[in-house]
Order: C-alpha cells, then structure tokens, then sequence
C-alpha cells in the first residue's frame, strides 16, 4: 500500500509517559502480556479494553497512532500505544524487535488488522487495486506479522496466536470476493499453523464472527459514514465488538491441554441466516 507510516513507535502523551512495551507500569502487578494488532478501533480496541479487564498488560498496534495514542489514554497505564503497518516488511521487523527486547515476554498474539474497501461490489465492476489492498492487508499482512512474532511466543511458550477470521472464509458472499478470498486464506494458514505450532507450545485459534457492527463499512467506502450507518441499519442484531472480543479471552483463558481450533459466534435474531453474511 502507498504511503506507508514512519517505522513504529511508542507514541507520547502529555498527562503520562506511554513506557516501553512490556514494562508493567508502576503499581502494577506483573501479568501476562498480548499483542493486539489492528487495535484502533472496532474488534481490536474491544480485545484490548476485554484484555485489560481481566488482568492482562496489552501493547496495542495499527498504523493509526493517533487514535492508539487516544484509545491508550482511556485504558490506562498497562496499555501502550506502538504503530505498525502490516503490509510493510520493516515496520512489522521494527515491531518485532520492539517486542523481543521488551522486559516482559510476549504470551498472546491477536490479529485482528483487516478491511474490505470497495468492498459490496462485484469483482468485474471493483477497482483491482482496491482487491489488492484487502489481500495484502487481511491476508498477507497477518502472515508477516505473524512470523515476526512466533519466536518471541515460542520463547514465552505456551503461548497463543488468535486470528479474526470471518464467516466469509467458510461461506463467500457476492460482492466481497476479494474479502472473502482473503478470509479462506487466513482460514487455511490457521488451520496448518495450528498443527505446525504445537510442537513449539503455541496454541492457534480462529475466531469467525458473523456481522460485527465496527468501522469496516465506513471504510468500505471511503468514511462516508453515513452510507456506512444506513448500510448497518438495515440487519437488526448485529454483533457488537464486545462480543468478539469475549470470545478471544475465552479462548486465551483455557487451560494449556486445551486449544480452541475455532470459534465461530453469529448475531441471534431469529433469522438462520441473518449474521452469517458478513463480517
């Protein structure tokens, strides 16, 4: 993608220092510690704050520094903002280095970056740079960062790599066949990653959920936020990000005999297929 962002750092704030990543502030007790990458906003930002509540010290990561920056200031000291661009190779190394010469160990990997602009358009009408982009970040993107940070898990082992997937990875829809592309792939790399990873002692889960209502339909199309609204009006019962992120801490939170290999959670609302759409 075009653009790129300066190598990733801890960003500053005014009121408090943001700390190294993997230092528990002070006055915090040592916990476990998780990378959510993609936490912005929607899933990631929900994974994080779920995270944070049950005790968990989480370095969260997206190209939006910004808006890290904002989101870390509400969580709390045990939450540091870092940037990073999945698709870029030497913002994902920077990361990683980041992380292994933080003082705590890295437990949980959350890969949750993803979007589907242009997406609700079929293939032959869609603009192929747009296609691109979705692949080289839902796709691509996840893969890179995640061999960047297996051996710092492996070092921590046992440890876990959750990927959010989409219900669009087991069942496309038209007009998202780029996303849906890119979610059978991610579909396809968890599952063997999970049987490569088990003699290294991390655990890999996926996560489907079914309509989430999140950023993804604003960006979809260009922040027209309003289209995005009426677009999500439209399915009542739509999941919320909470939810989501309740099912990654439950996955995290079993024992070390037990892996969760997927989770999938669809909105209930009486309609068999009303939240398996999309994500």
């Amino acid at each position: 993608m075009a653009g790129a962002p300066p190598a990733p750092r801890p960003a500053r704030r005014a009121s408090r220092g943001a700390g190294p990543v993997g230092v528990p502030p002070a006055g915090c007790p040592v916990s476990r510690h998780a990378l959510v990458v993609g936490a912005s906003s929607g899933i990631g930002a929900a994974v994080a704050q779920t995270l944070l509540r049950s005790g968990w010290h989480v370095t969260i990561a997206a190209r939006r520094l910004d808006a890290l920056a904002a989101l870390a200031e509400r969580l709390g000291p045990a939450c540091v903002p870092v940037a990073v661009d999945v698709t870029d190779a030497e913002s994902v190394a920077r990361l990683a280095r980041t992380v292994r010469n933080g003082a705590m160990d890295l437990h949980a990997l959350v890969n949750c970056a993803g979007h589907d602009i242009g997406g609700r358009t079929p293939f032959h009408r869609s603009d192929i740079d747009d296609a691109v982009s979705v692949l080289e970040t839902n796709t691509v993107g996840l893969l890179r960062l995640t061999h960047a940070m297996l051996p710092s898990l492996a070092k921590a082992s046992p440890a876990d790599v959750v990927n959010i997937g989409s219900v669009n990875g087991v069942r496309p829809a038209a007009g998202l066949a780029a996303y849906s592309a890119s979610k059978f792939a991610v579909r396809g790399f968890t599952e063997a990653l999970r049987e490569e990873c088990a003699e290294i002692g991390v655990r890999v889960t996926e996560v489907l959920p079914g309509m989430t209502r999140t950023g993804f339909a604003a960006a979809r199309w260009h922040g027209d936020e309003a289209r995005a609204a009426a677009y999500y009006d439209g399915y009542p019962g739509l999941l919320d990000p909470a939810d989501v992120a309740r099912a990654v801490r439950f996955a995290l939170e079993q024992p070390p005999g037990v892996c969760c290999s997927e989770i999938t959670i669809l909105p209930f609302s009486g309609r068999e297929d009303e939240g398996a759409r999309e994500s």
